[in-house]
């Protein structure tokens, strides 16, 4: 029996995060389910797809989908019950309740150390779009002179942080829009940007899970690129973070090149793969 959910309610998602664990140890590999859903551009879209014999979790299916015409979607089944077809069951689900919304592309994530996940993209012969690198901080970072000033940003700040942001990541404002609102009103979630005289001249969104703290959407305005000033950022928001005593991480497109340099640079190391399948409706 397939369930659906818009959230998890805590006993569901214990099991959930079981199930993963097991298929992570049997696998040797990480199941990349992104957990938090409240970026999710449509937050009433039944986002969590379960199934279930009896009371037992076989398997589960998440969608991301920070952006209105794209979701990510990724997922695992139990060891003892693969080639049952219940993924397969559980795609049709997530594709259904896409259609709802008007979502046109799937992008499967799938660590590229997952026999089952790479076997079963290359029987469904899906193209890769892209591939991340998931990077931890060791710890150790470089001298800097900032000519900058990093501070959280408020709700004064949106729509700043709305014209970056949509200009960087190449995000409709409104996207741009659901995003930082929501990142606002989370508890887990915190937004910084980096002033140069009255200017806002970068932006960083940090978002906390236990000791953890990944860092995304980090850029500088594109006007003030190639002056130094990435690496400021990022320097300053590392000490933010040490003096919060958090574990560190990111993930960065293997084709962006200069970042990936960058973050080298700066004490990130490089701990796992993740590739993105692209499969369109």
């Amino acid at each position: 029996m397939i369930k659906k959910y818009i959230t998890l309610p805590d006993d569901v998602q214990t099991a959930v995060k079981s199930l993963t664990a097991l298929c992570e140890v049997y696998d040797g590999s990480i199941v990349p389910i992104q957990f938090d859903h409240s970026l999710n551009f449509y937050p009433q879209m039944h986002s969590w797809f379960l199934c279930f014999e009896e009371e037992e979790l076989l398997g589960v299916l998440s969608i991301f989908n920070h952006r209105s015409d794209v979701a990510e979607i990724s997922g695992c089944v139990h060891p003892g019950m693969r080639n049952k077809g219940i993924f397969n069951e559980l795609i049709a689900a997530g594709s259904n309740e896409l259609a709802l919304h008007s979502i046109p592309t799937m992008l499967f994530v799938v660590d590229n150390k997952s026999a089952p996940g790479m076997a079963a993209v290359e029987q469904a012969r899906l193209q890769c779009d892209h591939i991340e690198y998931l990077m931890a901080h060791t710890g150790n970072t470089g001298k800097y002179k900032s000519a900058s000033k990093v501070r959280a940003a408020g709700p004064d700040d949106v729509d700043d942080f709305i014209n970056i942001n949509s200009a960087l990541f190449h995000e409709t404002e409104e996207e741009s829009r659901n995003m930082i609102l929501s990142c606002l009103q989370s508890g887990d979630r915190k937004q910084y940007m980096a002033e140069m005289g009255n200017e806002i001249i970068g932006i960083c969104t940090l978002y906390y899970s236990g000791n953890k703290a990944t860092i995304y959407g980090l850029g500088v305005s594109e006007k003030h690129q190639g002056k130094g000033l990435g690496f400021e950022l990022i320097n300053s928001i590392l000490d933010v973070l040490k003096q919060q005593d958090c574990e560190v991480e990111l993930e960065v497109d293997s084709k962006n090149e200069k970042a990936y340099n960058l973050y080298k640079k700066v004490g990130f190391k490089e701990t796992r793969v993740v590739n993105y399948y692209i499969g369109r409706k």
